[in-house]
């Protein structure tokens, strides 16, 4: 931490006035957003100095959970009183964070009470230090705040940055953050291990078969990815500690990187040059352009970051909404595999679309504004990936290596359907299979005129045996509580694993509500006989909550809520095997 000048008293509380509510003291578990606690001021030419940004900067209150200010020069301060140090604090430390790694210059400034009066003490942080300057070794940047003789006196944040300026800050306790980032970094971890084994699967496809359109689609995902990766934080904190002036153009450089090779692929896949000239042209400018912003970024030279950033965003917009043009006409005209392209392209499109429009703060920055070129990019590879096989098929059905080639992509397509709809424990379609079924079960029972059962099965003391008896041997009573459940319902019912100890019974063509007793009364008795494990003897009951389409909803979703609420009553009522839902 590097000491300010000491702030006057008098200076300190004249600017207090009119400040908004303390921003209150987070959670166990949960950060509290700074951004409707604040006011912010804009210094255009960003040269204003504390003291006099202090004493003659004319605040204005936030009132956003996160403050966006689009493409903007500007300096922002963001001024904020911090909550009291107090007895009932679990920790003497808090921790503010700033959730957009690639902000170029941040300060913070925080009132402490001294003898000689109030001082502030200022933190940097932002992507032009170096990695290892940072306090608080993290992907985004946070600021470490000893609430210790905190002095009753605003904050103040300085943000500037050359491309998007977002200040979406969060005041933490450290190990409640500490706690939510094991959470976030499992998402991240999903995503980049799909991008990284879609790269991986598709560059062995491009050794194998030599087509260079894997190529394309290689160059393009790990553009994209190493993109994303930057926007997060990641790839400094990783690929480039050590290199300050990188990481202020690596961004700018992977999102020309992937224009360039997505425009390629597309004319590849698509075959444009002789399917429509003027995208084809379109295509070739846009690749122009996007080499030219991958020279000025990784160089430096001529034209800034933020200003390629700028375009980057315009010129991908038009890009994806040309190419999904394109891809329309394609299917319509009987190439088969632009079904895939036009779906990947589709996704990406609205997601690019959404995040220029938060670039240029036209739409406010929330989970989807923020984290779209993630689900984007997701779906784009996933399913461009069913495309480039879809393409294969088409281009190699004559011969009859490409139909035994065809027939065992099927084959790992089929499996990895049936792993995506299935629990890897029990075999049991999981709760996404479930609820297609469950929407398919309630059009049948409609069409039908019959009636439907949803019997939401809760297994009693399971927890007793998986905690006494350890996971395996838990799993193995999972395992056969649901051969068992299989066995106690007809050929036509669906079984489905709704998630830890819960399942699901979907019992259709029934005439009467009364029917469904009657296949709980089956389910107890088959659940209820004593299992052998490893030479002992566990015993599990269950509590069965029913409810029937259409007596007590017409929606799967209420169906499945008030089967829960059902489940609930008997396990209330000691020895109650099942109940129906009553509408209390």
């Amino acid at each position: 931490m590097i000491r300010s000048l000491l702030a006057a008293a008098l200076l300190a509380c004249g600017s207090a006035a009119g400040v908004a509510a303390p921003v209150p003291l987070p959670g166990a578990r949960d950060a509290v957003a700074i951004g409707p606690y604040a006011e912010v001021f804009e210094d255009p030419g960003g040269a204003l100095t504390f003291e006099r940004v202090v004493s003659a900067g004319r605040f204005v209150p936030l009132e956003r959970e996160v403050a966006n200010f689009g493409y903007s020069y500007s300096a922002y301060w963001l001024r904020f009183s911090l909550p009291q140090a107090s007895g009932a604090l679990l920790a003497p430390i808090l921790a503010i964070e700033i959730r957009f790694p690639s902000l170029d210059s941040i300060e913070l400034y925080v009132p402490y009470q001294r003898p000689r009066g109030i001082e502030y003490v200022a933190q940097r942080g932002g992507d032009q230090l170096p990695w290892n300057a940072r306090e608080v070794k993290h992907r985004n940047h946070v600021f470490r705040v000893p609430l210790a003789g905190i002095a009753d006196a605003p904050a103040y944040l300085r943000v500037q940055s050359g491309s998007v300026l977002t200040i979406p800050a969060f005041l933490w306790r450290p190990e409640a953050m500490i706690a939510a980032d094991r959470h976030s970094h499992f998402a991240y971890g999903i995503f980049y291990g799909l991008v990284l084994a879609l790269f991986l699967y598709n560059l062995m496809l491009l050794l194998s078969l030599r087509d260079r359109i894997y190529l394309w689609y290689v160059l393009y995902v790990g553009s994209f990815g190493l993109a994303l990766a930057t926007f997060d934080g990641f790839s400094y904190q990783y690929l480039w500690p050590g290199s300050v002036w990188w990481a202020n153009h690596a961004l700018a450089t992977a999102f020309c990187s992937a224009l360039l090779f997505g425009a390629q692929f597309a004319r590849s896949f698509l075959g444009l040059a002789a399917f429509s000239i003027f995208a084809n042209r379109f295509l070739i400018a846009v690749m122009g352009l996007a080499a030219a912003g991958m020279f000025f970024s990784a160089t430096g030279l001529l034209v800034s970051y933020g200003t390629v950033m700028r375009a980057v965003s315009v010129v991908a917009s038009a890009t994806a909404a040309i190419v999904l043009a394109v891809s329309v006409r394609a299917m319509l005209g009987g190439y088969q595999p632009a079904r895939f392209f036009l779906l990947a392209w589709s996704a990406l499109l609205v997601f690019i679309a959404l995040g220029a429009l938060r670039n240029f703060a036209l739409v406010p920055t929330h989970f989807l504004t923020v984290n779209g070129l993630h689900i984007g990019l997701a779906l784009d590879i996933l399913l461009l990936s069913f495309a480039l096989a879809d393409r294969i098929n088409a281009l190699e059905r004559a011969s009859a290596d490409a139909q035994s080639a065809a027939r065992e992509r099927e084959r790992v397509v089929e499996q990895l359907r049936h792993m995506a709809q299935h629990d890897p424990l029990t075999g049991l379609p999981n709760r996404t299979s479930m609820q297609q079924r469950l929407a398919l079960a309630v059009e049948i029972a409609k069409r039908n005129r019959k009636k439907l059962a949803v019997m939401l099965v809760d297994l009693n003391d399971f927890k007793l045996v998986n905690d006494s008896r350890g996971h395996p041997v838990g799993d193995h009573v999972l395992a056969a509580v649901a051969g068992r459940l299989r066995a106690s319902v007809r050929g036509s019912d669906t079984v489905a694993r709704y998630g830890g100890d819960e399942f699901v019974v979907l019992a259709g063509e029934l005439d009467r509500a009364e029917d469904a007793g009657h296949i709980a009364e089956k389910i107890a008795d088959m659940v209820g006989v004593p299992l052998p494990v490893d030479g002992a003897v566990e015993k599990v009951g269950c509590s069965i909550g029913i409810s029937v389409y259409p007596d007590d909803a017409g929606d799967p979703d209420a169906l499945i809520e008030r089967a829960d609420r059902a489940m609930y009553a008997a396990k209330a009522e000691k020895n109650r095997r099942y109940a129906y839902f009553s509408g209390a």
